[in-house]
């Protein structure tokens, strides 16, 4: 990942990643167009740019930028990060082979950026539309929601995550059975311990008997004795 210091006309002013910077027009980048529209002079969040790849790389870059705001409150450049996409990719990776899962990254109009899964045949294309639909048509800018979607054999439970002030939207799908599977477990789990306390307490209920009902023979022991030697 890299930051890029841009200014107002859009140009490329200083970055952590190259030295020294030559002033490379940005202008014309989507995300930079759009935040140097004058009737989004005082937006604070994030805008996502197309992910690319630069001429001297391999690795996709996605680029993310705000605007910087003077004292005054005016806005005079923008921050950009670029962030590699292989870092999505791996991250959700180790995710998904540990979930059992399907993530996708999305932008907030439905573009795919990164995406990860386990086993291709459970997931289906048509239902991850259904989602980035009803993420799209949602009124909230963040929020959770599950949808149930049936596939050709196995019904898939799919949620989806928007991100606080970045344009980012994250969609988990997962296999129905694989969700009761972690249930059943927990319940069998949580059965067998309250199982193990009921006999923990009963054992300790006969104990406590046992005790107290020999000190009683004891008690009616002595009390036999003393009458004796009266």
């Amino acid at each position: 990942a890299a930051l890029s210091l841009i200014d107002r006309q859009g140009l490329l002013r200083a970055s952590s990643s190259r030295f020294p910077v030559e002033p490379v027009d940005l202008s014309t980048q989507d995300h930079i167009a759009y935040l140097n529209r004058p009737v989004n002079a005082y937006q604070k969040t994030a805008q996502l740019g197309s992910p690319y790849t630069p001429k001297k790389s391999t690795q996709a870059i996605l680029p993310l930028a705000r605007h910087i705001f003077s004292v005054s409150g005016q806005a005079i450049g923008q921050v950009q990060a670029e962030i590699n996409l292989s870092y999505f990719q791996d991250f959700y990776e180790r995710v998904a082979k540990d979930l059992g899962a399907k993530i996708s990254l999305y932008d907030k109009d439905g573009a795919l950026i990164v995406q990860a899964m386990t086993l291709q045949n459970t997931f289906k294309a048509e239902a991850d539309e259904a989602v980035v639909a009803s993420v799209k048509n949602s009124f909230g800018e963040q929020g959770r929601c599950e949808s149930t979607l049936i596939g050709a054999d196995k019904a898939t439970s799919y949620s989806y995550l928007k991100m606080k002030d970045f344009p980012l939207v994250v969609v988990l799908g997962r296999d129905l059975d694989t969700i009761l599977l972690e249930w059943q477990k927990r319940l069998e789990q949580r059965l067998l311990f309250a199982a193990l306390s009921i006999i923990f307490t009963l054992l300790l209920a006969v104990l406590l008997y046992k005790k107290v009902h020999h000190l009683k023979l004891s008690r009616e022991k002595l009390t036999d004795s003393e009458r004796r030697y009266r």
